[in-house]
């Protein structure tokens, strides 16, 4: 378990919890769909620097 994370809460401060954990889930998943668009975007740039030096050069 990660040191910062405690267990689930219980009673009042209950709902709080479940808004924090599908806020990090969210931002989790945002990081991962920025990390995938960064990574395409990288991917097509090299593919057409590789087929402009085979056209040009």
């Amino acid at each position: 378990m990660h040191p910062g994370r405690g267990p689930s809460r219980r009673g009042p401060n209950r709902l709080a919890d479940c808004r924090t954990k599908s806020a990090r889930r969210r931002s989790a998943a945002l990081n991962q769909i920025l990390h995938g668009a960064c990574y395409a975007i990288g991917t097509g740039l090299i593919g057409l620097a590789f087929l402009w030096a085979e056209r040009f050069w």
